[in-house]
C-alpha cells in the first residue's frame, strides 16, 4: 500500500498547494464576468461559468507540463518562452484564455436561459442566430479578442500577437483562415450586436478585458508579456502549443473529471483540480533510464538472455551511442536480421540522451502491427521495470479493439473512469500493471499521444494530412523516437505524406529510424532530403557509395555518414529460381509432387480474385491430400484476425514439419514483416523489391539441425509465375498490371532474367538483394534489345502517372514547418477524417472504400454468423433495439471493406435505404455502420449490380450479375 501511495504522489495524484494557491480564483471577478457561461447541459440546469472552465483548463495545462509533456517538447517551448518556468506560464496562460470567444453574444445566445443572467449587466444578445456571421465560432472570435487585448493593453504589433492568438483560434482543431477572420472582424466592430463598435467600449468588451486581465495575473505572465512582444514563435512550436491547449481543454471539459457547478458553488480550487487530475490518471512522463552501451549486454537485458546480437544490431548500437544530435538513421539489412530489435535499441539510447518521452513503431499493415505488438509489450515491460513506473502502450489501427492482446492491455488500463461509457469500472482502484493501454488515449485522434505505440503507417501519414486536430498527432510525434518499418512498401502517393511528416519531425528535433531490406536508392535519397531539407553535392556523393548491409545517418546540419555493416550473420541462402507457365494444371502438378512427403508452400498472388481462383483450383485438383487455405484482406475482421494468428502460430520460428501438407494461397498480406517460414514459394511476378520480400518468407530460419523440412524441400526454391514468359517482351497477367505498373513489372522481369542468365538461375540472399533492387530502379538499360521500345513507352506513361499521383497527394497535404503563423494552416483540407476506411483512403492511393457489417438474414431476422467463436455465434441480433454492449462488440467484428471498384455511392444508397437500423445508432460499437445482410441459404446478396458472396474459407467474392448467374447455372462437378 505504501508503494502504491508513493506512485500516486509521483504521477501527480496530489497537487502541490504552491501550484494553485491564491491563483485562478473567481473571487476577484465582477458579477458581470461571473455570469458568463462556459459549459452547459441541454437536458438539465447544470452549467459552468466561463471563468471556472478557463481556470480548470489552465491548471490542467500546468499539470500536463509538470508531469506528462515529454522533456523534448518542453525544451522546444521553453526555448521560445525564455526558460522552463516561462514555458509553464505560457501554456497555462494560453489554456486560461482559450475560450475567451465564449464571452460574446454570438456564443451566449446558444443557451438563452443562461444568457438572460447577463441582461442586468448590459450583456446584450439576441436569440436570432441569423444575425451572426457563420464564421463567428467562438475559437475565431476568441483569436480576434486576444489580438485586440494584446494590441490595446500591451501595444503588441500584428506580427507578434498572431503567433500566440492562432493557438486560441485553433483549439477546436482547425485554425481559421484569413477570410473567416476578416468576416468576423468586420462584423464585430460595425454591428450593434458586436462587442465593439464606433470605437466605444461595450459591456461585452469590458467583460472580455476583465477576464483576460484576470487570466494574465493568475498565470503570472506580466513580465513575460513584455519579453514575448519581441519573440519569434516557430510555426512548429505554435502547433505544439495548440495541441497542449486542446488536451487541457478536453480534460477540463470532461464532466466526469470536472463537474459542472453554478457560480454560487465554488469549492476549494485545490480539491477540484486534484480530484479531476486523479480521475484523468494520465501516465507519468517516461524518461529513459541508464541504457547499457555494450550491444551484448543491452540485447541480453532487453530481448533474449541467450541471444548474441547480429552484426547489424551491433553496428546500430555503436552508431546510436556515437550520435551527438538527432538524426535520420536508415538501417538496410536482410530479412530476419533483427532490424526491429536494433531500432528499439537505437530508440532507447537516443531517448536517454535527448529527452524523448516514448517510441512510435509504424508498420505497413494491420497484420504486421498486430504481430509486433507482443514483442513491443515485452520490451516496454523491461523499460517499466527499470523505470519503476507503469508505462502506456497503444495499438493504432482501425480494428485495434478486436485484437485480444490489445483488449487485455486496455482492460488493465490506468483510468479510474471508463471514458467510453462513463461508468465506474469494477476494480478501478487496483494497482496499475507495468504495461497498460490508457482508455482516454485509445479514443479517436489520440493514439500517438501514448508513450509507446505500435501503429499502421496511416497513423503517421495522418500527421501530414490537412485534417482537424492534426496538432495532436504532431504533439505525439514531437516527443518520440519514430521507427518506420518496411520503408520500401510505400508508393509515390503515400510517400508525399511520409516525407512531409519526416520534415516536421526533423523540425521537432526527433530521431527517425527507417528500416528496410530492399530500399531503392532514390527512396533513400528522398527520405534524407526530407529530414535535411536539401542535399549538397557532398551529401549526394556520400549517398552514391552505399553498400549492403548498411546504416546511413543524416543529422539536420552535420555530415551524412554511411557505415557498411558486417555481412549478415553467416545466413547466406541460395534460392533456385524457376519460371513457371501460368497454367493451373502445371502448378497443381508441381505442388502435388513437391508435397509428396509433407511440408508447406506459400503461393502469393497479386489480387484477391486470383488468389481465390487459385485456391479453388488447388482444392479441386489436389485437395484430397493437401490442406489449402486462403489469406487475404477481404475477410471479416474476426476471420482476418484468426487467419493472421494461425499463420504466425503454424508457420513461425518454432514450427516443426507441417502435417498434413499445406498450401497457403495469399496476397500481399503475407509479403513482409511477418516471421513466417515456408518450405517452397510460388509468386506472381511483382516489382523486384517486393519479390525479394516474398523470398524472405521461404527458408527464413535454418532448420537443418532439426530436420524440420521434408527431404524434397530442403533446397530453397521459388517458382515465378503470373506472366506469359514466351512472349517478347513478356506479358504480365491483367490482374497484376492493375496492381503494379506494367513498366515496373517489365523492368523487374528483365533484371531477374539478366541475373539468372549470369548466375545460373540462383538468387543469393542477402548478397543479391541490393544489386537487384538498385538495377531495377536505376536508369541503365536492362533486358533484351527487342524489349527496349516497349520499355521506353511504358516508362513515359509510368512517369506521368507517378507525377499525377504525387500532385493528387499534395492537394491535401499540409505545408512544411517554415512559416509565420497557423492561420489557414488546414484550409481546403479533408475536415474531420478519422480511423475509418474513408479516412485511410486519404493517405493511400485507391478509390473510395465502403465498410459494412455482415449479418446473416433468415426469415427477416438478423443473426451473428454461426462460425464466430466468441460465445455468441448464431445469436439473433435485434433490429429495432440496441443490441447492447457485448453483442454489439461481437457484431462489430463482422465488418469488412468492400472492393473499391464497387460503386461506393450506389452501395451506400442501397444499404442505407434497405437496411438502416436506427436503434443501433446509440450503440458504441455499431453507430454509423452500414449493414449488409446475407441470405442464409447461400450467404449472398445482390448489391450495386453485383452478386456478393461470403464464406469463412474464401472470404468475400464479388461477381457481376451476368457472370454470377452463369456460374450458378453451370453444372456442379
Amino acid at each position: 500500500m505504501v508503494a502504491v501511495l508513493r506512485w500516486f504522489v509521483r504521477v501527480g495524484l496530489t497537487v502541490s498547494m504552491t501550484h494553485s494557491q491564491h491563483r485562478w480564483s473567481g473571487a476577484a471577478l465582477s458579477r458581470r464576468s461571473g455570469v458568463v457561461w462556459g459549459k452547459s447541459k441541454r437536458d438539465s440546469d447544470d452549467w459552468l461559468p466561463l471563468w471556472r472552465h478557463l481556470a480548470d483548463s489552465a491548471q490542467v495545462a500546468e499539470l500536463l507540463w509538470d508531469r506528462w509533456v515529454p522533456d523534448r517538447v518542453r525544451t522546444l517551448i521553453a526555448d521560445v518562452a525564455g526558460d522552463m518556468d516561462s514555458g509553464r506560464r505560457l501554456v497555462s496562460w494560453l489554456a486560461g484564455v482559450h475560450d475567451i470567444g465564449k464571452a460574446t453574444p454570438s456564443f451566449t445566445n446558444q443557451a438563452p436561459q443562461l444568457a438572460e443572467r447577463g441582461d442586468i449587466h448590459g450583456l446584450v444578445w439576441t436569440s436570432n442566430r441569423e444575425l451572426y456571421p457563420r464564421a463567428a465560432k467562438h475559437a475565431t472570435t476568441g483569436q480576434l479578442i486576444l489580438n485586440a487585448w494584446l494590441a490595446d493593453r500591451h501595444a503588441w504589433r500584428k506580427r507578434q500577437y498572431q503567433q500566440f492568438s492562432c493557438v486560441v483560434g485553433g483549439h477546436h482543431g482547425a485554425p481559421p483562415d484569413s477570410a473567416m477572420i476578416q468576416e468576423v472582424e468586420n462584423w464585430s466592430v460595425s454591428h450593434p450586436m458586436g462587442w465593439s463598435y464606433d470605437g466605444d467600449e461595450t459591456p461585452w468588451r469590458r467583460t472580455q478585458w476583465e477576464l483576460l486581465d484576470w487570466a494574465a495575473e493568475s498565470s503570472g505572465i506580466a513580465d513575460d508579456l513584455r519579453r514575448w512582444a519581441t519573440t519569434t514563435v516557430p510555426k512548429a512550436t505554435q502547433v505544439l502549443l495548440t495541441a497542449i491547449v486542446i488536451i487541457a481543454d478536453w480534460i477540463a471539459s470532461n464532466e466526469d473529471y470536472f463537474p459542472y457547478l453554478s457560480i454560487e458553488h465554488d469549492p476549494s480550487n485545490e480539491d477540484r483540480i486534484a480530484v479531476g487530475w486523479r480521475k484523468a490518471a494520465l501516465p507519468p512522463r517516461w524518461r529513459a533510464a541508464a541504457v547499457p552501451k555494450d550491444p551484448s549486454e543491452l540485447f541480453r537485458a532487453r530481448f533474449n538472455p541467450e541471444h548474441r546480437p547480429h552484426p547489424v544490431q551491433v553496428a546500430a548500437v555503436s552508431i546510436a551511442v556515437s550520435l551527438t544530435e538527432p538524426a535520420l538513421i536508415i538501417v538496410e539489412a536482410p530479412m530476419g536480421e533483427g532490424k526491429t530489435e536494433a531500432a528499439l535499441a537505437i530508440a532507447e539510447i537516443v531517448a536517454e540522451r535527448g529527452g524523448d518521452g516514448g517510441v512510435l513503431l509504424a508498420l505497413p499493415t494491420r497484420a504486421t502491427s498486430d504481430a509486433v505488438l507482443t514483442r513491443a509489450e515485452e520490451w516496454v515491460a523491461k523499460l517499466a521495470e527499470q523505470a519503476d513506473t507503469p508505462l502506456d502502450l497503444m495499438l493504432g489501427h482501425a480494428k485495434n479493439r478486436h485484437n485480444k492482446d490489445f483488449r487485455r492491455l486496455l482492460g488493465a488500463g490506468y483510468s479510474c473512469i471508463d471514458t467510453d461509457w462513463g461508468v465506474e469500472k469494477p476494480g478501478a482502484h487496483r494497482t496499475t500493471p507495468r504495461v497498460a493501454a490508457h482508455r482516454w488515449m485509445a479514443g479517436r485522434k489520440k493514439t500517438l499521444l501514448s508513450q509507446f505505440a505500435v501503429v499502421t503507417i496511416d497513423q503517421l501519414l495522418f500527421a501530414a494530412l490537412k485534417m482537424k486536430h492534426v496538432a495532436l498527432r504532431h504533439l505525439g510525434l514531437a516527443g518520440k523516437v519514430v521507427v518506420i518499418d518496411e520503408a520500401h512498401a510505400y508508393d509515390v502517393y503515400m510517400s508525399q505524406y511520409l516525407e512531409m511528416a519526416i520534415e516536421w519531425i526533423a523540425h521537432y528535433g526527433c530521431t527517425v529510424v527507417v528500416l528496410s531490406a530492399t530500399l531503392p536508392s532514390d527512396t533513400r535519397d528522398r527520405l534524407v532530403r526530407a529530414y535535411r531539407d536539401k542535399l549538397s553535392a557532398q551529401d549526394e556523393g556520400a549517398l552514391a557509395d552505399v553498400g549492403y548491409p548498411t546504416i546511413v545517418t543524416a543529422s539536420r546540419n552535420g555530415e551524412i555518414v554511411v557505415r557498411d555493416a558486417d555481412p549478415a550473420s553467416d545466413r547466406s541462402v541460395d534460392v533456385d529460381i524457376e519460371f513457371l507457365a501460368d497454367d493451373d494444371q502445371v502448378l497443381a502438378d508441381k505442388l502435388n509432387v513437391a508435397l509428396r512427403d509433407g511440408g508447406c508452400v506459400l503461393v502469393i498472388r497479386n489480387t484477391v480474385a486470383r488468389a481465390q481462383a487459385t485456391a479453388r483450383m488447388l482444392r479441386e485438383k489436389i485437395g484430397d491430400r493437401v490442406d489449402v487455405r486462403l489469406a487475404h484482406s477481404r475477410f471479416l475482421t474476426f476471420d482476418r484476425s484468426s487467419n493472421d494468428t494461425w499463420l504466425r502460430d503454424t508457420f513461425g520460428r518454432t514450427r516443426a514439419i507441417v502435417t498434413p501438407p499445406t498450401i497457403v494461397v495469399a496476397t500481399q498480406v503475407a509479403e513482409q514483416s511477418l516471421d513466417i517460414d515456408f518450405d517452397l514459394l510460388v509468386t506472381d511476378l511483382a516489382p523486384t523489391d517486393l519479390m525479394l520480400q516474398r523470398l524472405g518468407r521461404t527458408h527464413r530460419h535454418d532448420r537443418r539441425a532439426t530436420g524440420d523440412r521434408p527431404m524434397a524441400l530442403r533446397r530453397p526454391r521459388c517458382l515465378v509465375t503470373g506472366a506469359m514468359w514466351d512472349q517478347s517482351p513478356i506479358a504480365p497477367n491483367r490482374g497484376s498490371t492493375r496492381v503494379y505498373d506494367e513498366y515496373l513489372l517489365l523492368r523487374s522481369a528483365a533484371v531477374l532474367f539478366d541475373h539468372c542468365r549470369e548466375r545460373g538461375n540462383i538468387v543469393r540472399l542477402p548478397a543479391d538483394i541490393s544489386p537487384l533492387v538498385q538495377r531495377t530502379y536505376g536508369d541503365a538499360d536492362v533486358g533484351p534489345a527487342d524489349w527496349q521500345p516497349h520499355l521506353a513507352r511504358t516508362k513515359t506513361r509510368f512517369q506521368a502517372i507517378q507525377e499525377r499521383k504525387a500532385q493528387d497527394a499534395r492537394e491535401f497535404r499540409i505545408d512544411g514547418p517554415v512559416g509565420r503563423t497557423l492561420i489557414g494552416f488546414l484550409s481546403s483540407g479533408v475536415g474531420d477524417a478519422d480511423e475509418r476506411p474513408s479516412g485511410y483512403a486519404q493517405v493511400r492511393d485507391g478509390g473510395d472504400s465502403v465498410e459494412v457489417i455482415v449479418v446473416v438474414e433468415r426469415d427477416e431476422s438478423w443473426f451473428v454468423p454461426d462460425w464466430i467463436e466468441d460465445g455468441l455465434a448464431g445469436a439473433e441480433i435485434p433490429r429495432e433495439a440496441d443490441p447492447g454492449h457485448e453483442l454489439g462488440r461481437v457484431v462489430s467484428q463482422c465488418t469488412i471493406v468492400l472492393p473499391f471498384w464497387l460503386n461506393a455511392e450506389q452501395v451506400v444508397e442501397e444499404l442505407d435505404q434497405r437496411y438502416f437500423p436506427v436503434a443501433w445508432q446509440e450503440n458504441h460499437w455499431l453507430a454509423g455502420e452500414l449493414v449488409m445482410p446475407l441470405e442464409a441459404d447461400d450467404m449472398a446478396i445482390t448489391l450495386a449490380g453485383h452478386r456478393v458472396t461470403y464464406s469463412p474459407q474464401d472470404g468475400l467474392t464479388v461477381a457481376k450479375l451476368d457472370q454470377a448467374n452463369r456460374a450458378r447455372k453451370a453444372p456442379q462437378k
